[in-house]
Order: structure tokens, then sequence, then C-alpha cells
């Protein structure tokens, strides 16, 4: 539990449980980067088979112990929106899902330490970055979308978080994170109608 936590949050939780078990925390999902929700995306009629892939990052190196957690909420996402449905044999072809946690391992490890000796009197906000990158191969054409950003708070001790976010646990945080990243990138596929010209007319409905 330690070794995902300490991959997915810059230490900081990993940080904190060592010094004082007793000093709380929260995170908050950053407000500014959600924009597509599932009413946003066109539900297929006969969606497509995607084999998923998935990659986990931490500045750039890959961290293979997140990945089943990120194929997870990778899977759950393109399942709900309707668009396609998660097949080990992708049938209609290959989403490839890249997500990099950029975090500054030792600026979170001294706010932590720092929050620690004081026993939570004098709180700490810790902000990890991640980006998203996705490439999706079908009949024979590659289409990458890249550039989706998004952020998660946690604040520890006594900080107070931003102000009408919902404060919630870690791995929720990261879950919601990712869906929106997800949304964003599937609306903007179906919306720029790559989706359908990946595929020949008589084998696409909607196109």
């Amino acid at each position: 539990m330690k070794a995902r936590l300490k991959a997915r949050a810059g230490l900081l939780v990993l940080v904190m449980s060592s010094l004082v078990g007793c000093v709380s925390t929260n995170s908050f999902v950053d407000p500014t980067h959600g924009r597509a929700t599932y009413d946003d995306i066109t539900r297929r009629a006969e969606p497509y088979r995607w084999r998923i892939v998935v990659e986990f990052q931490r500045n750039g190196a890959h961290l293979p112990e997140v990945d089943s957690e990120l194929m997870g909420n990778v899977e759950r996402v393109v399942l709900a929106s309707g668009i396609a449905i998660p097949s080990p044999e992708g049938s209609s072809g290959q989403i490839k899902v890249v997500v990099n946690n950029i975090a500054d391992v030792w600026s979170a490890g001294a706010k932590g330490f720092g929050t620690g000796l004081t026993f939570g009197l004098v709180g700490s906000t810790l902000s990890d970055y991640y980006e998203m990158e996705a490439e999706l191969s079908m009949n024979g054409k590659i289409i990458r979308r890249s550039g989706y950003r998004h952020a998660i708070h946690t604040t520890v001790g006594n900080a107070k978080g931003p102000q009408g976010v919902e404060p919630m646990s870690l791995s929720a945080a990261f879950s919601k994170a990712l869906e929106q990243m997800m949304l964003n990138s599937l609306k903007d596929l179906q919306q720029s109608g790559e989706l359908s010209s990946a595929l020949p007319s008589w084998l696409d409905p909607f196109r």
C-alpha cells in the first residue's frame, strides 16, 4: 500500500505516515481542468472493441507498480462512455494511455517533514501534476492526442483546501482526475470526427 501511495503522490502520504500517524490528509481535484462529462459523449449503438494498454510514469520514468490501478480506471471510463468495450482481442483497435506524474519529490519530502515535526499544527499543501496522452490505432490509422493536464492538491495537518472543492481520499482524487482527462480526450476524438474516419464508412453507422 505504501509503495502505491508513494508512486501516486510524490512521497506525501508515505512521509507523513512514517512521521506522525495521526496527522490528517485531504486531497482535492483541481477544479480548473475538468471540462467534458459523460453527457458530452455520444454513446454508440454498437460500441467499438478496444484493446487497452496503459503506462504510468513519474517524471517520465515508467512505474509499472501503478499500471494496474491506471488500467482499472481507464477501462471504467471507456466502458461508461459508451464508445467502446475493453477487449483483450481488440477487434476494432487499440488505445494506449500514458499518464506522467510530474512531481517534485524533494519538495514534498521537506514540507512533509516540517509538518511532522509540528505534529500537524503547521499544515502544508502539496500539489501533484499530471499529463496524459492517448494513442488510438484503428484500421491501420494512428490518432494521437496529448496535452491533457490535471492536478491534485493535498493538505496535511492544519491546512485548508481550495474553497468549494470536495475533499476526498488520494485514491478517489486520482480516479477523478484521470476520469476527467480521459473524458476530455474521448470528447475531442469524437467531435473531431477522427473516431469515424478511422474505420471504413460501411463499418461505421455514425459516419
